[in-house]
C-alpha cells in the first residue's frame, strides 16, 4: 500500500468588528508548518471576491497565530471569509467564517496607513460625471456628422464632507494629501458602497464665519479608480516597539495584552494622525 501523504491540519478563523474603525479583525490559528495565510472575503450579495490588503501570501513561519485587519469591508454587507494557509511543500487547508460589519457612519479610509481611516459627514456627493473620447466631425454638405468613440471613463465627482474638530481636519489633511488613492466607505442603502478615489483636488472651507468654530469642510475633485492590487499596495503598520518601550518595556507585556505585536501595531486609535510623504507646513513659526 502507498504511503498516505501528510495533509496540512485546517486553520481556524474568529471573525469581530473592530469599532474603532468598523473594521473586520480576523484572528487566525495557523497549523504547524504553514508558512504563509491568504485571506480573502466574497460578498454574498454580489458573489464578487476580493483579497485583504496586507493577507495575500503573507510570511507565517514559526507563528501559531496572525491578527488581520480589513479596514476596507463594505458595511452592511454579509461577507464570507476564507483563509487559506500553505506550507513548504505546497499543501493547503482552508478555513471560511462569516460576518456582517453593521454601521451607519461613512468613511474616509487611508488605504496606506490604515489607522488615519476616519467617519467623516457626508454632505454631498451630487453627481458622477462620465466623460470619455469623443470626435465630431462635420462634412460639407453632410447634415448629420461623423461620429467617432470609445469607452467612456471612470467618473469624476466632487465629494464634500465636514469635520468637526481641528484633530479630524488635520486627519482629513493627511488622508487626501498623501497622494495615494483613498476609500469611500458607505452603508449600503447611501447608494454609494465602497468607492475607491484619487484625488485631484481640493479645497478647506470654514463651516462658520465665527474663527473660533473649528468644523471644515473639505469639497474634493475625485475621479473613480480601480481598487489597488493589495498583493501589492500593503498598509504600512502604524506603530513600532521602539515606539511603546515606555508602557511595554518588554515583549512579555505586550503579549500578555494583545494577541501579538502585530495585532498592536494596528490597534492605536489615538494616536495622531501620520501624514506619510511630505507633511503639512506648520501654522506656529
Amino acid at each position: 500500500m502507498a504511503a498516505v501523504e501528510p495533509q496540512l491540519a485546517a486553520p481556524t478563523l474568529a471573525l469581530a468588528v473592530d469599532p474603532a474603525f468598523a473594521a473586520v479583525r480576523a484572528t487566525v490559528g495557523l497549523p504547524a508548518g504553514a508558512v504563509t495565510l491568504t485571506l480573502e472575503r466574497t460578498s454574498t450579495r454580489t458573489g464578487n471576491v476580493a483579497q485583504v490588503r496586507g493577507a495575500v501570501d503573507r510570511p507565517v513561519a514559526g507563528l501559531a497565530t496572525a491578527v488581520v485587519y480589513d479596514y476596507e469591508a463594505p458595511l452592511g454587507v454579509e461577507l464570507v471569509y476564507r483563509v487559506v494557509a500553505v506550507d513548504a511543500a505546497y499543501a493547503w487547508a482552508e478555513q471560511r467564517a462569516t460576518i456582517t460589519v453593521h454601521d451607519s457612519r461613512d468613511w474616509l479610509v487611508d488605504l496606506a496607513r490604515p489607522t488615519n481611516t476616519m467617519p467623516v459627514l457626508v454632505e454631498a456627493l451630487p453627481a458622477l460625471d462620465y466623460d470619455g473620447p469623443v470626435g465630431v466631425h462635420r462634412i460639407l454638405e453632410r447634415r448629420d456628422p461623423v461620429l467617432t468613440t470609445s469607452t467612456l471613463w471612470t467618473p469624476t465627482g466632487a465629494l464634500s464632507f465636514v469635520t468637526p474638530t481641528l484633530a479630524d481636519r488635520d486627519r482629513a489633511r493627511a488622508i487626501l494629501g498623501a497622494g495615494v488613492t483613498v476609500l469611500l466607505r458607505t452603508p449600503p442603502e447611501r447608494g454609494v458602497g465602497n468607492l475607491y478615489l484619487g484625488v485631484e483636488g481640493m479645497a478647506e472651507q470654514r463651516v462658520s464665519r465665527l474663527a473660533q468654530y473649528a468644523d471644515r469642510r473639505f469639497v474634493v475633485d475625485v475621479v473613480q479608480v480601480a481598487r489597488p492590487d493589495p498583493g501589492l499596495f500593503a498598509p504600512v503598520a502604524p506603530l513600532t516597539y521602539r515606539a511603546r518601550l515606555e508602557q511595554w518595556a518588554t515583549y512579555r507585556a505586550v503579549v500578555d495584552l494583545h494577541v501579538s505585536y502585530q495585532d498592536l501595531a494596528y490597534v492605536d486609535a489615538d494616536g495622531p494622525a501620520s501624514p506619510g510623504g511630505l507633511p503639512w507646513l506648520p501654522d506656529d513659526v
